[in-house]
Order: C-alpha cells, then structure tokens, then sequence
C-alpha cells in the first residue's frame, strides 16, 4: 500500500524523536554512574595571549635587565621590548649602633686613679671653640688650641683642629680627652648632642649612638679611655671609646641635673629627679650597681662635670646648702656650696654666682668662679639687639673663694675661669676691648693680658687648659 507524503513525514519525525529519547536515557545512565567520582584531568592547549601594548611582562625569564646610570633627566626612557629597566640602588645607610637593653649591670672592678696634684708648670693647652655666622644665619663652628710655655708665656700662633671629612657635620662642640688621644666630635642633636669619637693614633672615626636623640656630656673618666654621658630616656652610661661597651649606671625616672666622674675614677657623683626625691645627690660606682642617694638638694640644683674637688674629697654643686650647715631649721638661699663627702657637712660660698662652670684650682684650696660685679647692672638681650654678646659679658666678674678660710674676693671683670695646670695662673674670657677674647692673669691678680686677637664669638663653656701630656 502507498502511503501518502503526509505520512511519510510523520514517520520520519517519530522516528527522529525516538532516537533522542533513547540518546537522552544513555547519557541520564552515564551521569547517575559518574557522581561522586572526580573529573579526569583536562590538558588544555597554551594559550598565546594578545598584547597590545609593546611593553614587555617584568616576569619573562628572557628578559634583559637594563641598569640607568646616572638617571635621565626628567625620568624619560625609551622602552623596549624584552628588557626591564632599573635605577641604580641608592648606598644605604650605615646600620645604626643597637640601642643597649637599659639593665643595670656590673662592669669590671673598678680601680683607683692615682690623684694628680698642681704640675710643675703651666705649660699645656688651651683649647676652644669660636663662631660666627654665614649665609641664612647659619652658625659656623671653629675648633682652637694655644700652646702656653712653662714660662707661662702664649703662642703667637693658633692652632685649627681641623675635623675628619667623614664626619659629614660641623660639629658644634669638641672634647678632648686627658691623654690627648681621643676627641670627642659632638652633632647638635635634640636635646643635646651626639658624639663621634676619633683616635688619633689610628686615625678612626667612630659613630657612637647611631639610633638615639641627644644627650649630655659629662666628663672623661680619669684613665683617658671612658667617658660619662647621658642619654635621654635611657640613662646615665659610661661608656669605653676603644671597645663600646657601655656600663649603665643609673636609670632614674626623671632627667639627671648633672654629673661627675671622681678624680681617683671610682665614683659618679649626679643630680636627679627620682622620686619621691626632687634634687637628690646620689653615688654610684663607676662599675655598676646600686646608687645610694646622699641628700636633696632641691629641684634648682645643678652639678657640672669638674664638680669634684681634685683632692677627691668634696663636690661643688649649684644649688641651696641644706639647714645644717646653717645652723638652723629652714634653709637659706645660696648658690653654690660645698658638699663634704666624709663629713657629710656643707659650706656656702657666699658669692652670687652668675653662671658659668665654676673652677676648682690643682690643690684643692681654691674655686674660681663668675659672680656679678656689684657697680654694673646686667643688661637685657632686648636692649642690645647688634651686640647680643653684650649680655654674657655686662655685670659680670671673676671671683676667687678660698676654701679654707671662706673668704671671697674680687679678680678681675670676665667670665668662664679655668686654672692653668700648675695653679699660678687663671684664664678667662672679657669683650672689654670690643669683642671677647681670652686673657689670662695671676692667681694674685698681677699680670693680667690679652692673648687672642680672633675677633669672634667664643663659647664660654668651651675654654679648657689640659696639662702637657708627659
């Protein structure tokens, strides 16, 4: 039988139905079969990626490093593909000293310095600092010596220490040690300075404390080698130029008022806010410890680093005497006194001391000191606004005190005395011609004269006579 087009077609699309039935139920079998059963691994082709830009992947393992020395002005390069392109790395910075741990821990024992009495002479150095200032109002820094004969007499030539390049800094203040071997290079530093130390037998410089603010100089320790320094927030140290070590000593909870290493080395004597304490003196020995507070002498005192007499037995410090050694209950205003380490008793100086390290003389007897004049008034940087030197010099005069008998004199108008190394002779600073300049006269009075000429500022504190190195 023939069957029509009609049903010809409706076979042939039943049929097709079929076989996707039959397909469909095949591939449900193979699904249900599969799950729970991981997927084969599919190797897929590398696909080569399309770059529009030129430049090319800083990770391709083909490509050429190019260094850029010096740098191109203005920071344009031309780039290519297949190079990477770097600037040199800048030199680093020298890794900083650690920060030592403030832990209190002995040293070596401590031993005794012999105690130098008056020399034979005074022959030795002086040494200062001058200044002036250049463009902007920056302050120039000029390191000075003068050799004095044993005759007393003064070298017509100035000597310049001249710092090491390396330093990178003028510094603003220069200490030398007791040998002469070592110098002290300080930075102006918030709040204080920092030191670099230079020997100068091997002709090394050293940077000390590379991570810290500054701190406070406080005196060579008699052997030439350590130095007494306080570095804010982490204490009083002494520390060894030669090796670095440092030796904490003290870690009081306020700032220290001052300090001083004892002539015979063994002892620091400091100032310092320690709760419940105000101004107490303590003791401590120069290899460690415990410190033993002696008294408080109130929150306006202050020691400075030649405080102790070079007899080793008493310490002049800034500040008002304690009521014993008035007699009485309440004590009285002074301004420089005398603490006896033995007795435990007190001596005022009965001058009004206008600033400025006082000077013990070689034997002990003696302390030359700035006090005010009594027929000049002191003036005010207000009133002299060219001549701001004016003021540090105006109402002001040397005095000597001699110590065994209390009395007081006049010397002569100036500021800043040191001793000459045999005790005969005093130098100090005056602008009485003009501008300061260093003079020297007797310990009697007798035979005062001028011995610079540098028409400079000079830093008082900065005047110093070392003793001939023998």
């Amino acid at each position: 039988m023939r069957m029509s087009s009609k049903t010809t077609l409706v076979l042939s699309a039943l049929i097709v139905l079929g076989l996707l039935v039959a397909c469909a139920g095949w591939l449900g079998v193979r699904y249900i079969a599969d799950i729970g059963r991981p997927p084969a691994a599919v190797s897929l082709p590398p696909v080569q990626a399309v770059v529009d830009s030129p430049l090319p992947s800083p990770a391709h393992p083909t490509a050429e490093i190019v260094v850029i020395t010096p740098p191109p002005e203005g920071g344009g390069i031309v780039l290519e593909p297949g190079k990477i392109y770097v600037f040199p790395s800048p030199t680093p910075f020298p890794t900083p000293t650690p920060r030592p741990t403030p832990t209190r821990r002995p040293g070596p024992t401590a031993t005794p310095m012999p105690l130098l009495g008056p020399a034979l002479n005074a022959e030795g150095d002086l040494y200062f600092t001058s200044y002036t200032f250049g463009d902007n109002q920056q302050i120039i820094y000029s390191h000075l010596s003068l050799h004095i004969d044993d005759q007393g007499n003064s070298s017509p030539d100035l000597q310049v220490i001249n710092p090491p390049k390396s330093l990178g800094f003028n510094p603003y203040q220069i200490v030398i040690s007791p040998n002469q071997r070592y110098t002290l290079y300080m930075e102006a530093v918030e709040p204080g300075v920092r030191p670099y130390i230079y020997n100068s037998v091997t002709g090394e410089t050293r940077m000390l404390f590379g991570d810290y603010s500054g701190g406070q100089f406080y005196g060579w320790h008699p052997d030439g080698r350590h130095f007494l320094f306080w570095i804010d927030d982490v204490g009083l140290w002494l520390i060894d130029v030669e090796t670095l070590d440092m030796i904490e000593l003290a870690y009081p909870k306020g700032p220290v008022q001052g300090a001083a290493i004892s002539p015979d080395g063994l002892t620091v004597a400091y100032i310092a806010e320690d709760p419940p304490t105000i101004g107490a003196m303590w003791f401590v020995s120069t290899a460690g410890g415990d410190a033993t507070p002696q008294f408080d002498a109130g929150n306006t005192s202050y020691m400075y680093p030649n405080a102790w007499a070079p007899t080793n037995d008493r310490l002049l410090y800034h500040g008002n005497c304690p009521p014993s050694a008035f007699g009485t209950s309440e004590s009285k205003l002074t301004s420089l006194c005398i603490f006896h380490r033995a007795e435990q008793t007190f001596a005022p100086l009965k001058l009004l001391f206008a600033g400025y390290p006082p000077s013990w003389s070689p034997d002990g007897r003696y302390i030359a000191s700035t006090g005010l004049d009594p027929d000049e008034q002191l003036c005010e940087k207000s009133e002299i606004q060219n001549v701001p030197d004016k003021c540090l010099y105006q109402g002001r005069m040397l005095y000597i005190a001699d110590t065994a008998t209390g009395e007081v004199r006049p010397l002569t108008r100036g500021i800043a005395p040191v001793w000459s190394p045999d005790g005969s002779t005093i130098a100090f600073l005056s602008d009485r011609t003009g501008s300061p300049e260093i003079w020297i006269v007797g310990a009697d009075g007798k035979g005062e004269r001028q011995i610079t000429t540098i028409g400079r500022h000079i830093l008082p504190r900065s005047l110093t006579w070392l003793r001939g190195v023998q």
